[in-house]
């Protein structure tokens, strides 16, 4: 498919060679030749789609196979100590992110960088010198591209820092809360005791003033 793309310019190329020249003759066969190119490009890049996506499934099924497998020959004790929300992230969603890289992104990259070489090297082939003089801009542009690359690499960083950091004050803040019910919870037993022991003592002065005034009330 590469290859056919790379084609397509050269082609279209010497399709303006000939009208320019006048060979209907030579631009009726440049004109097949291009449709079989076109439909080259268009059946590799069919092929290329369904063996990446059976490949890409494939490599899915066989990993999150294997990882369900290995949760259920890990102990108790693993789930206890780590969060079910992170152990379901890592087997949907870290796996659907490598299914991206492989059946997506690593495909494009090679692909494009393919591209790339392809295009340099024919352009250097026709005309050197005009190659080298639009190529003069490609240093600048991989700088931007490198300082942008760090850039955003920093950022990522930093915002990664402060969701841990961020998670780090509600741990602070829930454990703050957990001790301080705990603290009101026993607060309120003191003094559910020491009403008890005020009532218990409040009921045992009364009974003993009746019992105290009985014997008098009887002898009025």
């Amino acid at each position: 498919r590469t290859v056919a793309t790379l084609a397509t310019p050269l082609i279209v190329a010497e399709a303006a060679n000939r009208i320019v020249a006048g060979d209907t003759g030579g631009l009726t066969i440049i004109m097949f030749i291009y449709i079989g190119v076109v439909l080259l490009v268009w059946g590799s890049q069919y092929l290329e789609t369904i063996h990446l996506a059976l490949a890409s499934q494939g490599i899915l099924f066989k990993m999150r196979t294997q990882m369900f497998e290995h949760l259920h020959k890990l102990s108790l004790g693993f789930f206890d100590h780590n969060k079910v929300g992170k152990i379901m992230s890592r087997v949907q969603n870290d796996v659907d992110q490598l299914q991206t890289l492989v059946s997506q992104n690593f495909v494009t990259v090679s692909v494009n960088t393919m591209t790339i070489i392809g295009i340099i090297i024919i352009m250097l082939v026709l005309n050197w010198k005009l190659a080298l003089l639009s190529l003069s801009t490609l240093p600048v542009l991989l700088v931007v591209v490198i300082g942008w690359a760090v850039a955003t690499y920093n950022g990522l960083i930093t915002l990664r820092n402060l969701v841990q950091e961020a998670w780090r004050q509600i741990d602070v803040e829930l454990t703050r809360r957990h001790d301080l019910i705990g603290n009101l919870v026993e607060t309120v037993k003191g003094y559910a005791a020491h009403e008890r022991e005020t009532l218990d003592a409040v009921i045992q002065a009364r009974n003993a003033g009746i019992r105290a005034r009985g014997p008098h009330d009887q002898d009025q």
